[in-house]
């Protein structure tokens, strides 16, 4: 992908979502409100019809405004949720000479889930009463959104017609403004899909929205979640080939790729950069009632989920704490979708299809890692009203535990590079596994420093036979819980600070020693001189050192890995031991030879350097690959950059 452009386009499609009771005026509306500004169709006809929604597209003053027309026969229809699920306002028409109907009240309880941020009023066909009418079904316009989160919407009179209104009704939209839009095109691409088809030639097209980013000609993102790459041949907004589509356009896309067609792409999937591909079944979400449904109980029921342009079968688990009203819930989806934090969802019952609410994905929660009591509650809390940066620093300091950066800003349509800034100014303490970076509060990392340490400082005292602590054993004997990898990550960042030193499945401090019996130090003084260098043959064998010691095997053998345990000697083979300064100088001849050959030395110059055979050569080089000291490259070997 290509750096992301840093002058954003100035002019950004703000797309109206148009619905309103069938019969009520909505197609004239948007016909008016087309003449009224400039048509940006170029080419073939005037709108574009996706899945029963009609788009158009228009420019005033210098804003281009998309219109979704969407059908007005179900208001609880599929249709009707993808249509206002992608729009950034509602502008719900009432006919003058009608009133608010079933349908109009339906509508209002939908936008009220979705929370739309702005929402217009538009009464049509205001030509046709009197000027009486207009006001009284103004106040009882007014008075069915009281106590909903679109009450404070403006309320203006229109007639396609005559143009009445049309004047303010653009004005107000262009009073919007582009926020949303603004603050997406600095994140990675992201684009949900509404329709699938193939052109005469049999490329595959796509066209949808796109949610965030950039994306241009000759792009390459992932399908999600087939999780395919798919090159882009061509990008079309407004009729118009173009070189790139930004947050907030609706385009099509000609893509290709291995597998992709339109038996693999189908709507509902999504388009993104190849860091975001992350699909999943599972989703934390805040969860609002519709207004006079039937109470939801706390068990999973069988749910069909609206999100962006897809619908899904899942099941619903609401928070026993938050049963009377709004709180958060828990969606376990039967196939995974390409969700992100503060998507819109509106959830059906799966048998008869009622409208049973809606709320916003907060969280993705991994199905691998469990969470305290108390835990999950505290971090939708912050999640529901902060922004990520914010919500991961108050999380950290109110639970003192640790989050996978990647997978938390990742959640919110973040990429690497972004998290690991945001990660960098908040100076978090970073334990990275390779797979995963988690981070702490730097207060948290001291306190889980100071206990390892602690436990290692009342072993060494209280059992200094002992090599130390058993790792495994550590891990499930501190306070802060963690999964192996990130447990090792925080032992190697003590050993990079000089506090531990690991030796197998062992931990220690580094100036500890443990104590050997009297008979295991005799034998390891008897045993010494056979041990004390290299004359070009591997060192002798276990048994055939205690043949020569005039001792039983199993008896040096347990000795030899006493020994290994506090450092004095190294296994490096089977059965094989060397005194631990025979392995470090060893090691300095391997370093020496890095050092002088940049390239990396062979085999064979290590056997001219130590004056060894090759089987020896070979088997110290192994040892010294696998406690990273060197790197097999091939023929070659390096210094490891561990």
């Amino acid at each position: 992908m290509h750096q992301r452009s840093e002058t954003l386009r100035s002019r950004f499609q703000n797309i109206v979502g148009v619905t309103g009771s069938s019969g009520h005026g909505k197609t004239s509306l948007v016909a008016a409100l087309r003449r009224y500004g400039t048509d940006l169709r170029v080419s073939g006809a005037g709108t574009d019809r996706v899945c029963g929604i009609c788009y158009s597209y228009f420019r005033v003053n210098e804003r281009e405004i998309g219109l979704a027309d969407l059908p007005g026969r179900d208001p609880q229809s599929s249709v009707t949720m993808t249509g206002l699920a992608g729009a950034d306002l509602a502008l719900l028409t009432i006919a003058a000479d009608e009133g608010v109907t079933g349908q109009t009240r339906s509508l209002i309880s939908i936008l009220d889930l979705l929370e739309l941020p702005r929402m217009i009023v538009a009464i049509s066909k205001s030509d046709l009463v009197s000027d009486g009418r207009l006001a009284e079904l103004g106040r009882e316009i007014r008075k069915e959104l009281h106590g909903t989160a679109i009450a404070a919407g403006p309320i203006i009179a229109t007639s396609a017609k005559t143009g009445e209104g049309l004047d303010r009704l653009t004005a107000t939209i262009c009073e919007f403004g582009i926020g949303d839009a603004v603050r997406d095109a600095r994140l990675p691409f992201r684009l949900s899909i509404d329709r699938v088809f193939s052109l005469p030639g049999g490329e595959t097209t796509v066209t949808g929205r796109v949610l965030a980013g950039e994306l241009r000609k000759g792009d390459c993102v992932t399908l999600s979640p087939e999780g395919l790459e798919v090159g882009v041949l061509s990008i079309h907004r407004n009729g118009r080939k173009a070189s790139s589509a930004q947050a907030g356009d609706r385009c099509g896309l000609v893509i290709a790729g291995t597998g992709v067609s339109t038996r693999t792409v189908r709507r509902g999937h999504a388009m993104m950069a190849a860091e975001l591909h992350a699909p999943s079944r599972r989703f934390d979400m805040s969860f609002r009632p519709a207004k006079d449904a039937d109470p939801v109980p706390c068990n999973g029921i069988p749910v069909k989920v609206h999100c962006q342009a897809g619908e899904v079968a899942g099941r619903l688990t609401r928070d026993q704490s938050t049963h009377a009203g709004a709180g958060f819930a828990r969606l376990v989806l039967d196939t995974p979708i390409a969700a992100f934090a503060g998507d819109r969802i509106l959830i059906r019952h799966l048998r008869d299809s009622r409208l049973l609410g809606a709320g916003r994905v907060l969280d993705i929660p991994s199905a691998r890692r469990r969470q305290r009591p108390g835990e999950r509650e505290r971090r939708l809390f912050l999640l529901s009203g902060l922004d990520p940066v914010t919500a991961l620093t108050a999380y950290l300091g109110d639970t003192g535990g640790w989050v996978d950066c990647h997978a938390w800003f990742r959640a919110h349509g973040w990429g690497r590079a972004d998290a690991e800034q945001a990660v960098k100014r908040l100076n978090l303490t970073v334990l990275d596994t390779g797979r995963l970076q988690a981070v702490l509060h730097p207060n948290d990392w001291e306190l889980l420093a100071g206990e390892i340490l602690s436990k290692l400082d009342r072993v060494h005292v209280e059992r200094q036979d002992l090599p130390g602590l058993g790792l495994e054993k550590l891990r499930r004997s501190i306070s802060f819980r963690m999964p192996g990898p990130v447990f090792n990550a925080a032992i190697d960042r003590l050993e990079r600070q000089g506090c531990a030193r690991r030796h197998g499945s062992w931990l220690r401090r580094p100036w500890f020693r443990a104590l050997l019996p009297a008979e295991t130090c005799a034998i390891l003084a008897d045993i010494a001189p056979l041990m004390a260098g290299l004359d070009g043959r591997l060192p002798p064998r276990v048994r055939d050192l205690a043949r020569m010691a005039g001792m039983p095997v199993d008896t040096l053998r347990r000795a030899l890995r006493a020994a290994a345990l506090r450092g004095d000697v190294d296994e490096i083979a089977r059965d094989h031991f060397l005194l631990r300064a025979t392995v470090l100088h060893l090691a300095d001849i391997a370093r020496a030879l890095a050092a002088a050959t940049p390239d990396g030395f062979t085999v064979r110059t290590f056997c001219d350097r130590t004056g060894t055979s090759r089987k020896v050569a070979i088997a110290v080089l192994e040892y010294l690959d696998a406690k990273e000291v060197t790197r097999r490259d091939g023929n070659l070997r390096r210094v490891s950059d561990r």
